[in-house]
């Protein structure tokens, strides 16, 4: 005893190397579901699972093959040494061991030649062995160890390689037959030497009959059953989510994708493909907006393609087009220099000797900036841009998750906000995520145990309510069939982008829920005259939002747009030919007085003064004055010299 314990201490077992084995990585959903199984760093095959994942038949099997007194001895069977040794002795030659199945986990996980000297090592390794595991556990590390054929490794892994099941659904006949294999893995491996491994199988089965494991029926009827082999097919490309996963962690895990909505989008895909141009590409992407995870990922809808299939469309750079026009204008909410009903003028403008066109090629003259985000003109959202001041823009967008360098917008320059500087569908998406979250962003994750980060508040909550009813498909809709809608398809929110010659088309929203982004184009940077977002990126992103995978999880109401104090109104160049109109305060706006009265900046159209009335009272003659209104009900107006007017109604309403 002492000796052994000296020995002990001088060749300690190498306790964590056995509990960390090498295992070949595993990608799951959320739920648990296998999407991709790897090699590991030894190219092979191992699966290793609990104790109770493994077929009690599959324990029974290998027990009264390998070591029937398993649970009589302390590692070295003197009894299975002895009948070796006379059998040996009488035959002449080796006909028999007396390796137990700690002294086989011994030599597997030390391979050496097979001398005496290699055997005495493997008892005080099997003693050692039993020392510091259960039989349960040393039973499961077998299993989980032992070679069953080629580069397969475990009982798992070969449950999967041969019938295409997990060890815990093995059958009898299934699980001696997966016993069996051990003992010579190549000679009895069932894919090569059927007839082999049906003799070794049957002789198993009388084994487990003769340990009292099978009843005489039931020994009889494993013996008769055909092997039918259900091979596992391990040739399937990695999903692009995948890929990601074992990028960021090669070792696999437990993923933030939810299987059933990726089959969703899967099958949305493959059949929206089938209505687009020859060799188009399809990206799409859906966050759960609650706790940042990925739930969905389509990163190539070719991936058999042998030019671009290789590409990841959701974390590709592509232009962006107009999907960066809601955090422009969000800013410009944000700071209080604009509201949705406020008129602005969309007509020909140049900007540094740039003279940018609408999409349509025409100019609406004045519009209500949510009619301006929602038909998407670029006049409007260049001159927002251009007074709130790109850098303003560019760090709106950086805290979103959309980052630039510096030189990258000064390279841009104004052209940013239409798509000049390229972005990535993942970060686009996680920024539209922004506005369900009431102004909080929160970078995406992919693994179940990465912790949510703590969100960076960017926008107010009345900012985002703002954009969300702008662009929400009940504004979209005609008032008499905005309820029938709502029932239907639920609230959701987008915005589509065309970038320029038609290379890409998108289409980005969420529903309060769930954010969610399509790209569609050519990885080639083809274009094509269908390659606009209304036409080939929206039709596919609605048909995700009303699915009900995703619709049914939707808030059940559409949002309002709050009113708020314009404090310092954006100067749009003046148009002298438009009919005159009040851009600030917006219409019926609703103010908060404080200490009784609050500060209203007035501005209309004109860049000449006007004259102003409040409540038919002379309130004096300027372009942009500012009223100091008590609580109550205000109407102002605007008259010029020639006799033009236009009036508002603002309400001052005491703090609640």
């Amino acid at each position: 005893m002492l000796a052994f314990l000296i020995a002990d201490a001088i060749w300690p077992l190498p306790i964590a190397a056995i509990r960390h084995f090498p295992a070949s990585p595993v990608v799951t959903d959320r739920h648990g579901n296998t999407l991709y199984i790897a090699t590991g760093s030894e190219q092979q095959w191992r699966l290793p699972v609990a104790s109770d994942a493994l077929s009690p038949h599959l324990k029974h099997a290998t027990l009264a093959l390998e070591d029937e007194r398993f649970y009589f001895h302390y590692g070295v069977d003197p009894i299975a040494i002895g009948r070796a040794a006379w059998q040996n002795l009488t035959h002449g030659k080796v006909v028999s061991g007396a390796s137990t199945l700690p002294m086989q986990i011994a030599r597997m996980l030390n391979p050496q030649p097979r001398t005496w000297s290699a055997k005495t090592a493997e008892a005080f390794r099997a003693i050692q062995l039993e020392n510091h595991f259960t039989k349960d556990e040393l039973l499961a590390l077998y299993l989980n160890i032992a070679p069953y054929g080629g580069n397969v490794r475990g009982a798992e892994a070969a449950a999967r390689t041969y019938f295409n099941k997990s060890a815990v659904n093995l059958t009898v006949a299934e699980a001696a037959l997966l016993a069996a294999i051990p003992q010579s893995p190549e000679r009895l491996r069932p894919d090569r030497h059927a007839d082999r491994t049906r003799i070794r199988r049957n002789y198993a089965i009388i084994r487990m009959r003769n340990e009292g494991y099978l009843t005489e029926d039931e020994a009889t009827a494993a013996s008769q059953s055909s092997i039918k082999l259900r091979p596992w097919d391990r040739t399937r490309i990695p999903d692009f989510v995948t890929t990601a996963a074992l990028a960021r962690r090669p070792s696999g895990g437990k993923t933030t994708i939810d299987l059933a909505i990726q089959n969703i989008v899967e099958r949305a895909v493959a059949e929206h493909l089938s209505n687009l141009p020859e060799d188009s590409d399809i990206a799409v992407v859906v966050i759960d907006v609650r706790d940042a995870s990925i739930v969905a990922w389509v990163g190539n809808a070719n991936q058999h393609d042998r030019q671009t299939g290789n590409i990841d469309g959701v974390l590709a750079f592509r232009s962006p087009g107009s999907t960066l026009k809601p955090f422009i204008y969000a800013t410009a909410f944000e700071r209080q220099r604009l509201h949705p009903s406020i008129i602005v003028t969309d007509r020909q403008t140049t900007f540094a000797e740039w003279r940018p066109r609408n999409y349509s090629h025409d100019y609406l003259g004045e519009v209500t900036v949510a009619a301006a985000l929602r038909r998407s003109l670029n006049i409007p959202a260049l001159a927002i841009a251009q007074h709130l001041g790109l850098d303003a823009c560019a760090h709106t967008l950086s805290q979103c998750g959309i980052r630039y360098t510096r030189a990258t917008v000064q390279r841009a320059g104004l052209s940013l906000v239409t798509g000049g500087a390229e972005a990535r569908l993942l970060d686009l998406v996680s920024a539209y995520a922004v506005f369900a979250r009431s102004g909080t962003y929160v970078p995406p994750r992919l693994f179940v145990d990465e912790p949510t980060m703590v969100g960076t508040a960017v926008f107010s909550s009345q900012t985002c309510a703002a954009i969300n009813h702008t662009l929400s498909n009940i504004e979209r809709e005609r008032p008499e069939a905005r309820r029938a809608t709502l029932a239907t398809h639920g609230w959701y929110m987008w915005k589509t982008g065309t970038s320029s010659a038609r290379r890409d088309a998108w289409a980005i929203g969420h529903n309060g829920r769930y954010a969610l982004g399509v790209w569609v184009g050519r990885f080639s940077g083809a274009a094509h005259s269908s390659f606009v977002g209304k036409i080939a990126a929206e039709p596919l992103l609605r048909n995700l939002f009303e699915t009900p995978a995703i619709k049914q999880r939707c808030t059940s109401k559409s949002p309002t747009c709050p009113d708020w104090l314009v404090t310092n109104p954006i100067q749009f160049e003046a148009d002298e030919q438009a009919p005159l109109r009040i851009l600030s305060p917006p219409r019926d706006s609703r103010f908060v007085a404080i200490n009784g009265r609050t500060a209203v900046h007035a501005q209309v159209n004109r860049a000449t003064p006007v004259t102003w009335f409040i409540n038919d009272v002379f309130a004096g003659t300027d372009t942009e004055p500012r009223f100091e209104l008590p609580i109550g009900r205000h109407r102002l107006r605007a008259v010029t010299a020639d006799g033009e007017s236009d009036g508002v109604v603002v309400v001052i309403r005491p703090p609640s």
